[in-house]
């Protein structure tokens, strides 16, 4: 008896993406045998790479006939992002993906480049796709707050006075860092605090640009202008009695006719005719934090000296006009003709304005 040949054939999926598996199953029999040893009508397979599938069939009747598969294995295509992943509020950055040849992202952009503008920090997804084969990266992109600054209203003073500079910085920033535009002044404590003293260039004349910026990841920067002028006088003056006489006790008084601010430290000689007029006492006001020094060696030959110098507030203290630096007795010997007091000398000061 002559046999018809059998007819056999494999169904299922040919095509798959590295990593994935197919189902193989041969049809046209009742008895299998699979190149992978297999001998069931169908087997599961997972190659890494493309390979071919044969399998021999038999019938009842003890014909057999041989099939083959080959499954293809495409590769997953491994997608990158590049681009800024960290920005200031209210800006944008362009993520672009590679490594496939169609993209999808999670904002709904459907081309290689994205540009995003969250107001948020936000994660974004993109899913690439090459021969039917997909896979995902994702990149965060962390959105810093705005930073503020601010230098604080110009100011005027005088030359070689110190100046405070009380700035300020908001939303992201946690500090900041000033800077001059003149080269050779210096700050106190240091520059890398908005609250800080400022001193010029010795000597320095003029307009001083001081600008303030944030230490954030968002900088940004405020000026202001401190504008240094030449220092005025300070104008000393002494009263006393009109008229006296021999053996009278006569009182001085040292005033400042002209007032100042900050003052850091302020000295002056009195001097007088030790033949018409004996030194008695003196009595000296307290400026500020200071205590003034009295140097009386050398009262007997008509002079001696005040000297004062602020000790705790950095920026110095405040003269009014009219303030009474000190007062001063004396005795009168001369029974005739004038006598009085002169005044020499010239304050130290820092930031002295009238």
């Amino acid at each position: 008896t002559v046999l018809q040949p059998i007819t056999v054939g494999i169904t299922g999926t040919s095509t798959i993406c590295n990593g994935q598996s197919t189902t193989l199953t041969a049809n046209g029999g009742t008895i299998f045998l699979w190149s992978n040893g297999a001998t069931s009508s169908s087997i599961t397979v997972s190659p890494t790479t493309s390979t071919t599938y044969s399998v021999i069939v038999t019938n009842a009747n003890g014909c057999s006939a041989t099939a083959t598969q080959l499954v293809t294995v495409n590769p997953v295509p491994v997608p990158m992002i590049t681009g800024a992943t960290t920005i200031c509020e209210g800006t944008s950055t362009t993520l672009t993906a590679s490594g496939g040849d169609t993209y999808a992202w999670t904002n709904g952009d459907m081309t290689a480049a994205t540009t995003v503008s969250p107001t948020t920090t936000t994660i974004y997804t993109v899913t690439a796709t090459s021969l039917g084969c997909s896979a995902t990266a994702s990149v965060t992109v962390t959105v810093n707050p705005l930073e503020t600054a601010m230098a604080g209203p110009d100011q005027s003073t005088c030359v070689g006075g110190f100046v405070h500079l009380a700035g300020s910085v908001g939303g992201g920033a946690s500090g900041g860092t000033w800077t001059a535009s003149v080269p050779g002044g210096s700050f106190l404590p240091n520059a890398n605090t908005p609250n800080t003293y400022y001193m010029p260039p010795s000597g320095y004349t003029g307009a001083i640009t001081m600008t303030l910026t944030t230490n954030g990841p968002c900088p940004v920067s405020d000026v202001m202008i401190i504008n240094y002028g030449t220092l005025p006088p300070l104008v000393l003056t002494a009263s006393g009695p009109a008229t006296a006489t021999c053996g009278d006790l006569i009182t001085f008084t040292i005033v400042s006719t002209s007032g100042f601010t900050d003052m850091s430290s302020l000295q002056y000689s009195l001097n007088w005719d030790f033949t018409k007029m004996m030194f008695v006492s003196h009595t000296e006001t307290v400026i500020g934090n200071g205590t003034p020094d009295f140097d009386a060696s050398n009262v007997a030959n008509g002079q001696f000296n005040f000297v004062w110098a602020e000790t705790i507030s950095f920026d110095g203290v405040d003269l009014p006009n009219g303030t009474v630096l000190q007062t001063v007795v004396m005795k009168v010997l001369a029974s005739s003709g004038s006598y009085g007091v002169t005044i020499t000398g010239t304050p130290t000061t820092i930031e002295a304005s009238n």
